[in-house]
């Protein structure tokens, strides 16, 4: 809410936008895909009856990541 504050009355500039969104793609890494990741590839994929469902998740999660590296970078 604060970062859309400080973007919408214009008190922030791209680099703030970028170190932000570098930040929150390196906490999605380490949180997920990491070797000493809270929730696991596993953690994701296991709970769902479908293998493929889970699979699904994983990507979706996966695509996330991406798109807020994509997000930092442009």
């Amino acid at each position: 809410m604060i970062s859309f504050y400080l973007t919408l009355t214009r008190r922030v500039e791209v680099r703030y936008r970028a170190g932000f969104f570098a930040f929150s793609a390196g906490m999605l890494a380490y949180f997920h895909i990491s070797p000493w990741a809270v929730e696991p590839p596993q953690d994701v994929i296991l709970p769902y009856a479908n293998p493929v469902a889970g699979y699904l998740a994983f990507e979706i999660v996966l695509a996330l990541i991406a798109t807020v590296v994509i997000g930092s970078i442009l």
